[in-house]
């Protein structure tokens, strides 16, 4: 009796919600979102949903397709309830951010006041458990050029994993245009900062000419940053902008043989570089790598 009277209430406040919000829910998803808010185990810090209403949810999502259930996750994302949010953050974090290319399908499906109720979840929340929407989040915000609200939210929030997973998914669809959001990240002293920015460039997919070279010249910037995991990831980025960007960075690798300073890990990934490149520098890649397995045997002797 008592969970049947906690989800009318729930269903009642997310009712008044979609009329303020101008965003309509899905009867049948938003009714399962509260029985899982009534019912389930819920993780209120991680987001788990635990109980046979999260395959339920996850079903009935994919079915319905991501793009028609997103205004009914934004409903909830800004429900009075905080188990209700629980709830919104968990499909958020998965099905609505694994397939965010069914966003790209038909941007006019989905109602911008959706992406305003999700930035508005991560305003009124000040748990970690939002962290679990930032990623989906900042990927539509930017789709839809609407990330201005998001920076200013994920900035406020007193949980510092929103910015650093906001800044890893930021140019995915925001591209050169929340570039600056990311060069400040990298240049905020805070710890593995540069190592985020440079996630971001991964998750970018198909450089223009004016990306590569705009990103390439900042890049080049850090080669000789300490760290060889983050030193790696400022070669990768330049294998990326390709041309004089990848001479640069294959010449700073060579150098460090040369020194027998050249971790493992570099080695690893430069076989992975392939693709991006001439013929006259997968030559120059391939003797690197030769090079330094030539080395590592001798020291092995």
């Amino acid at each position: 009796m008592k969970n049947l009277f906690c989800t009318m209430l729930a269903l009642a406040i997310v009712a008044g919600l979609a009329a303020c919000s101008g965003v309509e829910a899905d009867k049948e998803l938003e009714t399962a979102i509260q029985d899982a808010a009534a019912k389930a185990n819920l993780d209120m810090k991680y987001a788990f949903v635990r109980g046979p209403q999260e395959k339920i949810i996850s079903d009935m999502i994919l079915k319905k397709g991501v793009v028609a259930s997103l205004p009914t996750l934004s409903l909830a994302l800004i429900s009075k309830d905080p188990k209700v949010r629980v709830v919104a953050n968990r499909y958020l974090y998965r099905e609505i951010k694994d397939y965010i290319s069914e966003f790209e399908k038909d941007p006019k499906a989905t109602p911008k006041a959706a992406i305003k109720n999700l930035i508005k979840g991560i305003e009124m929340s000040k748990e970690y458990v939002t962290y679990y929407a930032i990623a989906s989040t900042t990927m539509l915000a930017t789709m839809y050029g609407m990330e201005e609200a998001l920076v200013k939210a994920v900035k406020a929030h007193p949980e510092k994993a929103l910015m650093i997973e906001m800044v890893q998914n930021i140019m995915r669809y925001g591209r050169l245009r929340t570039f600056p959001v990311v060069r400040e990240w990298a240049a905020s002293g805070e710890k593995y900062a540069l190592t985020h920015a440079l996630s971001a460039l991964r998750n970018m997919y198909r450089w223009t000419d004016e990306e590569r070279k705009t990103i390439g010249e900042w890049a080049r910037q850090h080669l000789t940053v300490e760290d060889p995991e983050t030193r790696v990831r400022v070669i990768y980025a330049l294998y990326q902008a390709g041309g004089a960007f990848y001479d640069s960075a294959l010449e700073k690798v060579e150098k460090e043989i040369e020194s027998g300073s050249v971790p493992s890990l570099f080695i690893t990934w430069l076989k992975n570089m392939a693709g991006n490149e001439t013929d006259a520098q997968k030559i120059r890649r391939l003797s690197i790598i030769t090079n330094r397995e030539k080395i590592a045997g001798d020291q092995k002797k």
